[in-house]
């Protein structure tokens, strides 16, 4: 393949209206269909285009456009197991 036929990828960075579905979809919090819609648009595979996508995100937070997604995490179910088991202790033995 020469250099003229090789795909031409596009940056994550890029801010052209080419990706306006694609961060609509992200500003929405659908990444999800961000995802969907970017290998549907581009044949990328699953991989690919979840780290495009999440590179676009990035760059929108970089921006300014969007805040920084919130880390979704265990702690709130690790304090609510510990303290339904703290409850059931104490009923039992008390």
């Amino acid at each position: 393949m020469s250099d003229s036929e090789a795909p031409q990828e596009n940056s994550p960075a890029d801010t052209s209206s080419e990706f306006d579905e694609i961060k609509q979809l992200i500003k929405q919090g659908r990444k999800i269909d961000a995802i969907k819609q970017l290998r549907a648009d581009t044949g990328q595979g699953l991989k690919e285009a979840k780290d495009t996508v999440e590179a676009i995100q990035a760059k929108m937070v970089e921006l300014g456009e969007i805040e920084a997604p919130a880390a979704s995490g265990c702690a709130g179910m690790v304090l609510l197991m510990i303290s339904c088991s703290a409850a059931i202790y104490y009923n039992c033995w008390a």
